[in-house]
């Protein structure tokens, strides 16, 4: 596993995903480094990311800071979080949910608090439920009407 870490502010995410640890890079004992990357996953401004030069896992930060998104992942796992997004997203504006109130109503769904509930944290098994929630509330939306 990769022994990286990426520190921003008080907060430090580890990366369990690589091999024996990443060269530093910037700031000595800072083994992921910031970079800014063109349309990083689905946006089109330039943004900050962090990325672990090891293992390649990695993770977006808001729009205008240094702050992450989630937590650091593979390829494989920033995939199935994208597609989980599109699965969540299309299916709770379908809805005519908030954002908020659609976080608020996954996290009673999965049984997590609030502030859990945030697809940029979540593993592959988390992710595959959110589209299996997802899929169950409409298939029975469908049924009843």
């Amino acid at each position: 596993m990769c022994d990286c870490r990426l520190y921003l502010r008080r907060c430090a995410l580890r990366c369990d995903l690589g091999g024996d640890g990443a060269a530093a890079l910037g700031a000595v004992g800072v083994n992921i480094t910031a970079w800014k990357v063109e349309q990083f996953h689905l946006y089109a401004a330039l943004r900050w990311c962090y990325n672990c030069q090891n293992c390649n896992a990695r993770v977006g930060c808001h729009k205008g800071s240094k702050r992450p998104l989630g937590n650091v992942a593979n390829e494989v796992l920033r995939l199935k979080r994208m597609e989980t997004h599109q699965v969540f997203d299309a299916f709770w504006k379908r809805r005519g949910m908030t954002r908020t109130a659609a976080y608020k109503w996954l996290a009673e769904q999965m049984k997590l608090p609030e502030e859990k509930a945030h697809i940029g944290g979540f593993e592959m098994d988390q992710c595959q439920q959110v589209i299996d929630i997802c899929r169950r509330a409409e298939q029975a939306a469908k049924e009843a009407a």
